[in-house]
C-alpha cells in the first residue's frame, strides 16, 4: 500500500489494489509475487472504494478464482467445444475465424488446408468443404456454397460416413441454403433427411435434432402450415429445454417461431406464454435499453390487446415505446409501429372507460 501511495504523483489518478483471494498454501500454481497465474480465470468478487488519510483515492478489487464448476465457465467451455472444431490446429484456427465473422481470413485458411489435403482422411476433407460452403453462404455466394456442400455430401456418401451427425449437418447446411434461395421443397427435403438420420441414430445429437425440428417448423410457418409447424416447434422446445442454457439463441428462435405460429392460428393465450418467456430471456441477455426488450414488450402488448386486456396491453406498449425512444432513430419504421399500437390501445382503453 505504501508503495502504491508513493507512486501516486498525479492528483487526477487513483490507486487500484488487487486483492487475490487465492490461497497459495493450497493452490501450488498461485503466484505470491504476481497478481495472476497462468491457466487460471478470476472474477471481480468485490469492489470497494475508500479514502485514505492522505485523501488519495484507492480502489480495492478482490479477485476470486473461478472453480471448474462455475456455470459461466462451463457454458464458455461448452461453446468452444461445440462451435470451434477441427482435426488439427490449422482447422481449429479456421473455425475460430469463421465464428468471429472473419470470413476472408477463414477462407484463406481453409483453402490452404484444402490445397494440402490430398492425403487427408475423408472426414477432414468433408469438414473443409462444409466450412468453405458456410463461408460462401455468409458472403451471399449461393452458387459457391452449393458447390462446396454438394462436394461434402458426395465425400460423406461414398462410402457412407462413420459419423451420422456430420452427414446430418451437411443436409442442414444444404437445407438452409435452399431456404435462402426460396427453393422451399428442396429445403424441406434436406431438413427431413437430417432429422431422419438423428431419429434412427443410436446416439443422436440432441441439439442437432432440435435444430432440425425448429428449422422444419419455421419453414412450415412460412408455408402457412401452422398446425404442423407448431408440433415440430414444440418438439424442438422440449429437447432444447433439457440440453441448452436458458438464454441460448436457438431457444430464443424456437420460442419466437412458436409465438408467430400461435398468433397466426389466433391462439393468443399460447402466444402470450411464449411472449412472456421471450421477455424473460431477453431481460437476462441484453442491457435495459436494448431494442430487443422493446420488441419483447411489444409482443406481449399485441397478445394482451387481442385478448381484450387493454390496460395491461397499454402498460406493456408504453414500456416498449420508452425503450424505443432510447434505441431507434427518429422516424424509424419500428418506432412508428410502436407509436401506432400505443395510440390504438389508448383509444381502446378510453372506449372501455366511456362504456363503464
Amino acid at each position: 500500500m505504501s508503495s502504491a501511495q508513493s507512486n501516486n504523483q498525479n492528483d487526477d489518478d487513483f490507486i487500484v489494489v488487487w486483492i487475490d483471494e487465492n490461497d497459495v498454501d493450497t493452490n501450488h500454481w498461485a503466484s505470491t509475487r504476481f497478481g495472476h497465474a497462468t491457466h487460471t480465470i478470476r472474477t471481480f468478487d468485490d469492489v470497494e472504494e475508500y479514502v485514505e488519510y492522505m485523501n488519495n483515492r484507492i480502489w480495492n478489487i478482490r479477485l476470486a478464482l473461478i472453480s471448474d464448476n462455475d456455470p459461466h465457465l462451463r457454458s464458455l467451455t461448452h461453446f468452444i467445444q461445440t462451435e470451434i472444431q477441427g482435426f488439427n490446429s490449422m482447422l481449429y484456427l479456421g473455425s475460430f475465424m469463421l465464428n468471429m465473422h472473419e470470413y476472408n481470413k477463414a477462407e484463406y485458411i481453409f483453402e490452404l488446408a484444402h490445397s494440402e489435403s490430398s492425403h487427408k482422411c475423408k472426414n477432414e476433407l468433408a469438414f473443409i468443404e462444409d466450412n468453405l460452403g458456410r463461408i460462401c453462404y455468409e458472403k451471399n455466394d449461393w452458387k459457391g456454397s452449393l458447390k462446396h456442400y454438394q462436394k461434402s455430401l458426395c465425400i460423406k456418401l461414398t462410402p457412407p460416413t462413420d459419423s451420422d451427425s456430420q452427414l446430418a449437418l451437411t443436409y442442414v447446411n444444404l437445407a438452409s441454403l435452399f431456404k435462402k434461395m426460396n427453393i422451399f421443397d428442396s429445403a424441406m427435403e434436406q431438413y427431413r433427411c437430417a432429422l431422419n438420420i438423428q431419429l434412427k441414430s443410436s446416439t443422436p445429437n440432441q441439439e442437432q435434432m432440435a435444430l432440425c425440428y425448429m428449422s422444419i417448423g419455421d419453414l412450415l410457418c412460412q408455408l402457412s402450415n401452422f398446425e404442423e409447424a407448431r408440433q415440430n416447434l414444440k418438439n424442438a422446445l422440449k429437447i432444447q429445454l433439457h440440453v441448452l442454457p436458458a438464454v441460448h439463441p436457438d431457444l430464443t428462435k424456437t420460442r419466437k417461431h412458436l409465438f408467430d405460429a400461435y398468433c397466426s392460428m389466433g391462439d393468443y393465450h399460447k402466444a402470450l406464454e411464449q411472449a412472456k418467456a421471450l421477455l424473460n430471456i431477453t431481460q437476462k441477455s441484453y442491457p435495459t435499453n436494448h431494442f430487443q426488450l422493446a420488441i419483447a414488450h411489444n409482443n406481449i402488448s399485441v397478445c394482451l390487446d387481442k385478448l381484450g386486456q387493454y390496460q395491461e396491453a397499454l402498460e406493456e406498449v408504453e414500456k416498449a415505446v420508452k425503450i424505443g425512444q432510447h434505441t431507434y432513430p427518429l422516424g424509424h419504421p419500428k418506432m412508428s409501429e410502436l407509436e401506432t399500437l400505443l395510440e390504438l390501445v389508448r383509444w381502446k382503453n378510453a372506449q372501455l372507460f366511456d362504456n363503464h
